[in-house]
């Protein structure tokens, strides 16, 4: 009975990291696009804001989760198998598009992959999105003391699709290749 005296020690709960509409921006803005790696991150990262998925979630998909034709939407299957449906902006769709032009897949092969075909890896998008952050914090101060995951890289949870339509226009974001 003396242990249920000890008292709990308390951590601090940090905030979580959202992004600005602009800060977003300024990280879709520095994958260069005229490289097929360069076209598959700033896919993958506006798929991932649009969407919100998981990081796993995302680098799961593959061509024949996505519906192409309006109503546009993806299939997403997450923790505990899970299936959800969301929606895709015009633009997302695509970008994705092009890229399955570019480098095509068979319609249950993973959409993202390495320059060897090989999936990509949940830590390898780490680093490429640290890597893309640390090129938009020199023209966006702001992103300097945040710690953007891609996690955080999703949309605050009370958006809504229409919402984040909303938030971000496309021609903002560089989202229209």
């Amino acid at each position: 009975m003396e242990i249920l005296h000890i008292p709990v020690k308390r951590a601090s709960v940090s905030e979580p990291c959202y992004l600005d509409p602009a800060e977003v921006a300024a990280i879709l803005a520095r994958p260069d696009r005229s490289t097929l790696e360069g076209m598959r991150d700033h896919a993958l990262l506006s798929f991932l804001y649009n969407s919100g998925a998981r990081i796993q979630e995302a680098l799961d998909l593959c061509p024949k989760a996505i519906r192409f034709e309006s109503p546009s939407c993806v299939r997403l299957i997450g923790k505990g198998r899970k299936e959800r449906i969301c929606p895709l902006w015009p633009e997302t769709v695509l970008l994705l598009k092009t890229l399955l032009e570019r480098q095509p897949r068979a319609s249950d092969q993973r959409l993202f992959v390495n320059r060897y075909g090989e999936p990509l890896s949940a830590s390898g998008v780490r680093f490429k999105l640290a890597a893309y952050v640390k090129a938009a914090a020199k023209t966006t101060p702001t992103l300097r003391t945040k710690h953007v995951t891609p996690h955080s890289f999703r949309p605050p949870p009370p958006y809504t699709s229409s919402r984040r339509a909303s938030t971000l226009p496309s021609s903002a974001a560089g989202l229209v290749m």
